[in-house]
This record gives C-alpha cells, structure tokens and sequence, in this order.
C-alpha cells in the first residue's frame, strides 16, 4: 500500500505534467514555442504573472478562480 507521502508526491507530478501537456496542446497547433513568451490571457493577451501560471495553489487559496483579466 503506498504511503501517504508518496501519494502527495504523486499527485504534484501529476500536476507538473498536465500543466505542461496542457501549455503544449494549446501552443503547438498555433505554431507557438512551448517555452518563450511566457503565458497570456487568450482574451486580452495581458502577460499573466508567474503565481497565476500554477492554477492549483491559487484557487485553493482564493477558493475561487484565478483573476486572469482585471
């Protein structure tokens, strides 16, 4: 039976990967660059700042969604 402490670790890899995987399904069909420039608001293209590029932390510490466009 895995530990608690591995299932914690596990789920932050999870994260890791789906948050990239995702930068990269909606990058790559644009002709984009997976690595440069950094991510922006699809609507208004507003530079999003870096404690708003990891979703997870910011909803659970808002306990709402993340403030993309202001």
């Amino acid at each position: 039976m895995p530990t608690p402490l591995l299932l914690v670790l596990l789920a932050l890899f999870g994260l890791v990967i789906g948050s990239f995987l995702n930068v990269v399904i909606v990058r790559v069909p644009s002709d984009e660059s997976i690595l440069r420039p950094p991510s922006k608001c699809p609507q208004c293209e507003a530079a999003i700042a870096p404690p708003g590029q990891h979703p997870g932390p910011v909803v659970a510490a808002a306990a709402g969604p993340v403030p993309v466009v202001r």
